[in-house]
């Protein structure tokens, strides 16, 4: 007997097509091949797929018809001299076809040839019991439901492309596949995107997988609907795609969302469930059926109820682990094996024929099942990820933890496996070859550069993350929060990285092995020169530029030493261009020899044997293996002090080198970032004296992961600790202590911070300064004003804090707000009572409280014991290293808000400052060292260049009396200068919306700042939220802000003056300034450094209390302190000229309430026409409002032409467009009379209500 095969249509990417591949597959290896036949065979098919031919058939063959639509060749078909089974795939409802689709007739015809199938076979397979009941309706007898569509289990292990997943976008992928038609459900998934994205906290993008081809009409309507809910950025219709690249995005998805409105099985579902994606259905026709109990049943189509289905599903790690477990059970039981075992029952129950031996069919049982480890990374040749992960794989395969399959893969899709590699190492093989097997609860493990996160398949998700600097990226923090189940770090510094940089997830060092194994030998034999070998790929990183320097200061050409550097060809090796700047600028520097051969194990142990010492004045590893060999060999070492390799380095086994921390400039760019510089001259005296014999240090290796083994160990324990079961904690109560709602910027700055943080998790409750809070602020009961400055209260705030059962305790600390005793007893209690203690030192350096100094010098051991110190610049962290405090300590920049770009002109209306001439501003506290009198100085000079210009300082008074000393000067000045008029002074305290409106009306924000002891500048951050050109000053308080700001040399008015005057001069200068400033903020908004805060505090909870923390959107929270009907009435009445209605107060509110800015309250008012035209009809309300008055008397005296011209210029603030000019000229020769229909014509346009405020315009009249 053969087996036969037939369906009317054919496409390769079609559900019944590769079911009858599947099918023949298997009778295939039973030797019962027969053909595939197809009335319509495609292209692609061609020699797999033949038309169909009867003639080829005997009595004693089968033929499987496979029926869905329209047959157009079914006579001949039943007419076969074979025997029939019907495999019935479903039929669309013709009613949810137009009218005039040709698909609703050949459905229907579907439906009728069923008839003459059902007396031609002798039985039936259905792929669901929803298609077997439809046959049962119809008279069929002689029905099993028998799943025969895919082999379902393989597709984890099949081919897939990474460029789905290949991107840093902090997005919920929802992803749907299936033809673009209304039966189809697309509309519901689109009109549910605004909702799951307030529901998430995340943007959400949907990608439609599926062709349109007999769906123009309704993508249009699609496309329609997308534009007025405003989501057109998030749906993406990728159109019909390859497997490879359909495989690429279900590992990519987060979610898989179906609004079929039928389906006869609904093939998506289960594919998507193989890799891993939670699923989540209406549950109509089939579906139920299908997802058998697992994925998630939606009952409607309310947005509401999927978001909420989603929260659960997601609400934690373990969670969503358990779901997709779920789901892989179900996807087993829908595999092909078992379909198949299942119809060759049917057969022989059917026919009374006997089928080759079961076991001929089916796999032998397996050993119980255990976990399986899904390795992805670069697997050949000597890249040192490659090695690593080789190393790893075998080591976990030899522990027996678990069963170990190997994906080849690189974080590019440009990446290619070199299948050489198994000619070196066959052992490979086995793993290479293992396929993911879904029996198995999966962990995922990747190693891989770029570090890619999504697009996992395993059920547990971790990454073995190497990274060299202080900081990771931030839209890698957002994925790793958000995808991961937990980070394997090698060494403590990686981990310590992690937690510096946000990550929410567990993290746990586990080691890193050696690659090769290495003995400790003696040197070389001979009488050469003294080697100092370095070993890099000479990256910046690598500290290169220190070593020439130290080794020609060291050494001269007499000298008999060599500095051999072992590296490789690469396109950011930097040693050819230094050794070069060497040779031409010493001619009498010692030998340096550069080697860039490729060389195997062999002969890199002879260049350790040559060597008589390795050098590695390295800025930052993420773990250091030349470091690790040099000590396996024996060979004396000098090596940073700090960084990675300080797990096996230490004062007795290496030399270590003297390092300041710097801000990083490598080519990774992270901003905020930092490394380690060695010292020149310790490191030149130092390589001096270890040739000279003066340094004998007892080289040895003493590190218990330099074998693999213990590393795999590790990794398994940690994985059990994952899988273990743990408490949910919903709830974090936090005390928050600072200045919280007063004239104080760290007071602004706590606020805007504790605003990120989510309030479905933290209960936050704010102990502020027994001081008066902010005129028109309302403050809710979670506002406890408690202490008074140095008045010796936080001890009393701390035992409050344990008392009432507080988690954390978060302190905004400046050198005026406790005194040092105070504040180390208080943190001494907290730590006694288990309370976790984070302090904010907005200041480390030594300072005075009136004339009596304050220092944290001497205080070492108490800064040590808090849980997490948080500082904002390099300088703080180098000053607490020198305390010998650094593993707790985390450098977060001060964060620049995230404020709306308000229009120039606009602004420029409302505060009447000039429309054609440059407006310099600044901002911040009136105090000796900000340079204001430098920069009014040097404003007085920019005068000269443009005379229109104007100078906003927004410079609020500090409670001090030099600050009002200040304040005098700067008015003398003005006045001296003659400035009068063209200079705006603002001494009041300004919040934060206010000073951003300054700001934004500005062409160049200048911060003229002279030295200064404070770690970074807040103010600086309001000039680049502010998005305009920020030129500051060569001092330490700008460093963290990296090139995001141009620089003058000091803060000299001869100094400042020509750098404003070129900047102002120069458009192209202005927009690269802007794009530099928008850079460095991308990672440093509030929601970013909240997050760092976040995750410490989380991640010190599941340490301590061995909890789980939800997975939860890092959603705003409402702002804290409202705001009252006092501060809002007179804004409202100043707008409307009349007392707002009580619907009117309530929008403004609730506008405020939703977007956390005044500004947005007040640009969304002003936006309306009511304003505009009100303001129009009442001149007395313009006079209210101190609008700029536009007078246009002295235009009437100029000829029609020049009138037009300044009409434009003067009203519309712009020169005029040709058309527009010429037709206002016509009128004028037309009409006489006709210049107040121009002015009228203006003011009443578009154009002119777009400027947000008119101005109050006298003198126009007719004539």
């Amino acid at each position: 007997m053969r087996v036969f095969q037939f369906h009317s249509g054919s496409h390769p990417r079609d559900a019944v097509t590769n079911s009858m591949l599947l099918i023949a597959r298997e009778f295939g290896r039973l030797g019962l091949g027969g053909a595939i036949m197809a009335e319509h065979v495609h292209p692609e098919l061609e020699g797999r797929l033949e038309p169909f031919d009867a003639a080829r058939m005997t009595p004693d063959d089968l033929l499987l018809v496979h029926h869905s639509m329209r047959n157009g060749i079914l006579e001949d078909v039943l007419a076969a001299p074979c025997r029939k089974l019907l495999v019935y795939h479903n039929i669309t409802k013709p009613a949810f076809f137009a009218p005039d689709d040709p698909m609703r007739a050949a459905a229907i015809e579907g439906y009728r040839q069923l008839w003459a199938l059902r007396d031609a076979v002798a039985g039936a397979v259905c792929v669901s019991a929803f298609n077997a009941r439809a046959l049962v309706e119809r008279g069929f007898g002689n029905v099993e439901t028998i799943c025969l569509l895919s082999d379902f289990e393989a597709l984890p292990s099949r081919a897939s492309l990474g460029r789905p997943w290949h991107h840093d976008d902090d997005v919920f992928h929802i992803l749907f596949v299936g033809r673009i038609c209304p039966n189809k459900g697309q509309h519901h998934l689109i009109r549910a995107l605004p909702e799951l994205q307030q529901a998430l906290g995340r943007e959400v993008r949907l990608t439609l997988c599926g062709h349109a081809e007999h769906g123009g009409a309704y993508l249009a309507r699609l496309r329609h609907l997308m534009a007025r809910l405003g989501v057109e950025r998030n749906v993406v219709f990728a159109g019909s795609v390859p497997d490879e690249m359909l495989y690429g995005y279900y590992r990519e998805a987060d979610a898989y969302v179906s609004y079929s409105q039928h389906e006869g099985f609904g093939v998506p579902l289960i594919e998507a469930m193989a890799f891993g994606t939670p699923v989540f259905a209406y549950g109509c026709t089939a579906i139920p059926e299908t997802l058998g109990g697992a994925g998630h049943v939606l009952h409607s189509h309310d947005p509401a109820e999927l978001a909420q289905a989603m929260l659960r599903v997601f609400a934690t790690r373990p969670a969503r682990r358990a779901f997709v477990r779920a789901q892989r059970a179900r996807v087993r039981a829908l595999s092909i094996r078992q379909g198949f075992l299942r119809l060759c029952d049917f057969m022989e129950g059917t026919f009374g024929v006997t089928l080759p031996a079961r076991d001929a069919r089916s796999d032998a049982a397996g050993p119980a099942p255990a976990r399986q480890l899904v390795c992805e990374g670069p697997m050949d040749g000597s890249y040192s990820l490659s090695q690593v992960n080789r190393a790893l794989a075998m080591a976990m395969r030899d522990s027996g933890a678990m069963s170990v399959t190997a994906i080849p893969r690189e974080g590019t899709d440009a990446y290619r496996f070199d299948a050489t590699e198994l000619d070196r190492r066959p052992e490979l093989a086995a793993i290479l070859h293992g396929g993911i097997d879904l029996s198995r609860p999966g962990v995922g493990l990747r190693n891989m550069y770029p570090p890619r996160v999504r697009g996992h398949v395993a059920d547990l998700r971790l990454h073995y993350l190497y990274w060299e600097e202080s900081r990771l990226p931030a839209p890698l923090v957002r994925q790793i929060n958000t995808q991961l189940d937990g980070i394997v770090a090698p060494t403590r510094y990686c981990e310590k990285v992690c937690r510096d940089s946000g990550v929410m997830v567990p993290i746990r060092t586990v080691g890193s092995g050696m690659v090769r194994r290495m003995t400790a030998q003696p040197p070389a034999a001979g009488d050469g020169p003294f080697v100092f070998l370095h070993v890099s790929s000479g990256l910046k990183r690598k500290g290169v530029e220190e070593l020439l320097h130290a080794y020609a200061r060291a050494f001269t050409a007499g000298d008999d030493v060599l500095l051999l550097i072992k590296t490789h060809d690469n396109p950011s090796n930097v040693i050819p261009g230094l050794v070069a700047d060497l040779i031409a600028q010493s001619p009498n520097a010692p030998r340096v020899l550069v080697d860039t051969a490729t060389l195997d194990d062999a002969a890199m142990d002879g260049l350790f044997r040559l060597a008589d010492a390795v050098v590695l004045p390295t800025r930052g590893e993420g773990f250091n293996l030349p470091a690790a060999e040099a000590l396996a060999a024996g060979r004396p070492l000098l090596v940073t002090d700090t960084g990675a390799h300080r797990d096996f380095c230490d004062a007795e086994n290496a030399i270590l080198l003297r390092s300041r921390f710097a801000y990083s400039d490598s080519h990774l760019a992270e901003k905020g970032s930092y490394w380690a510089v060695v010292d020149i001259d310790d490191l030149a005296g130092k390589m001096r004296a270890l040739r000279d014999g003066r340094l004998r240090p007892a080289a040895r290796l003493d590190y218990g992961a330099e074998d693999w083994k213990v590393v795999a160990e590790n990794i398994a324990s940690f994985v059990d600790e994952l899988e273990t079961e743990k408490p949910v904690k919903d709830r974090i109560r936090l005390a928050s202590v600072s200045t919280y709602n007063t004239r104080c910027g760290i007071a602004a700055y706590a606020e805007g911070l504790l605003r990120e943080f989510p309030d479905t998790l933290y209960e936050i409750e704010h102990w502020a300064t027994r001081e008066e809070a902010q005129a028109g602020h309302l403050e809710t009961d979670r506002v406890r004003r408690l202490w008074v400055p140095l008045a010796g209260d936080f001890r009393a705030l701390c035992e409050r804090a344990v008392d009432e059962g507080f988690d954390a305790v978060l302190v905004q600390f400046n050198f005026g707000f406790f005194e040092l005793d105070d504040l180390f007893a208080g943190l001494a209690h907290l730590r006694a009572h288990g309370v976790l203690a984070y302090v904010e030192f907005h200041k480390t350096a030594d300072a005075a409280i009136g004339d009596r100094p304050v220092s944290l010098a001497g205080h070492g051991a108490e800064l040590a014991a808090i849980d997490r110190i948080f500082v904002h610049g390099v300088g703080d962290v180098n000053y607490l290293r020198d305390l010998g405090v650094h593993d707790n300590v985390t450098l977060i920049p001060l964060y620049i808000p995230r404020m709306p770009r308000l229009s120039r002109d606009a602004l420029r209306s409302v505060l009447g400052l000039p429309q054609n001439a440059p407006v310099v501003a600044t901002n911040g506290f009136l105090l000796p060292n900000k340079g204001v009198p430098e920069l009014i100085g040097a404003f007085a000079g920019l005068i000269n260049d443009f005379p229109d210009a104007h100078l906003v300082l927004a410079t609020a008074l500090f409670p001090a009396p030099e600050s009002a000393a200040l304040s005098d000067t700067c008015a003398d000045l003005i006045a001296l200068y003659g400035l009068e008029g063209r200079v705006s002074l603002f001494t009041e305290f300004l919040g934060h919306e206010q000073i951003h409106m300054l700001l934004s009306a500005a062409d160049l924000i200048v911060y003229p700042y002279g030295f200064s002891r404070e770690s970074a500048s807040a103010s600086v951050r309001q000039g680049l939220a502010a998005g305009r050109p920020v030129l500051g000053t060569d001092t330490p308080i700008f460093a963290s802000v990296g090139d995001a700001i141009d620089r003058a040399g000091d803060n000299r008015p001869e100094t400042l003056l020509p750098h404003m005057r070129d900047i102002l001069r120069d458009p192209e200068r202005q927009q690269a300034m802007r794009a530099r400033a928008e850079g460095v903020a991308a990672g440093q908004g509030a929601d970013d450094i909240a997050r760092i805060v976040m995750a410490n505090i989380q991640q010190d909870i599941m340490a301590r209390d061995g909890v789980e923390i939800p997975v939860i959107a890092p959603a705003r929270a409402a702002p804290p302190a409202a705001l009252s009907d006092r501060a809002s009435g007179p804004i409202l009445r100043a707008l409307l000229g009349r007392d707002p209605s009580p619907e009117q107060n309530r929008a403004f509110h609730a506008i405020y309430r939703d977007s956390g800015s005044l500004v947005a309250a007040i640009d969304d008012l002003l936006g309306h026409d009511e304003y505009f035209d009100d303001l129009m009809r009442d001149p007395q309300r313009l006079e209210s409002l101190r609008l700029p008055v536009l007078d246009l008397d002295a235009l009437h005296g100029l000829g029609d032409e020049a009138f037009v011209t300044q009409c434009y210029r003067r009203i519309l603030c712009r020169d005029p467009d040709a058309d527009g000019f010429d037709a206002f000229l016509a009128r004028l020769r037309d009409d006489p009379g006709g210049r107040q229909w121009v002015i009228d014509a203006m003011t009443g346009s578009d154009e002119y209500r777009a400027a947000v405020v008119p101005r109050r315009i006298v003198g126009g009249r007719g004539g």
